[in-house]
């Protein structure tokens, strides 16, 4: 089967979608894993009209947006460990 973006994109919003009826009943943790797998799914349908190096700067942006919005604790430095001391 030839898996293209446009199958990607549908599943997502299928994720999406139950991701929205859990929360809504206050299911979060279940929430929370079909928004990641609905995330995963559009990166999915974008990376292959990408390069690879393409692909790297658009992880590191979305790591970035999750770590300013609290979803990722971001890591002290060593050197600030060692000030913490």
């Amino acid at each position: 089967m030839d898996v293209r973006a446009e199958h990607y994109r549908a599943a997502a919003l299928e994720r999406l979608e139950e991701a929205r009826l859990l929360y809504e009943e206050r299911r979060y943790g279940g929430a929370t894993y079909y928004a990641g797998v609905a995330a995963e799914s559009m990166i999915r349908a974008f990376l292959p009209m990408a390069s690879r190096s393409t692909g790297v700067m658009i992880f590191r942006g979305l790591l970035g947006a999750v770590t300013s919005v609290g979803f990722r604790q971001k890591r002290p430095h060593k050197s600030e460990e060692r000030s913490v001391r």
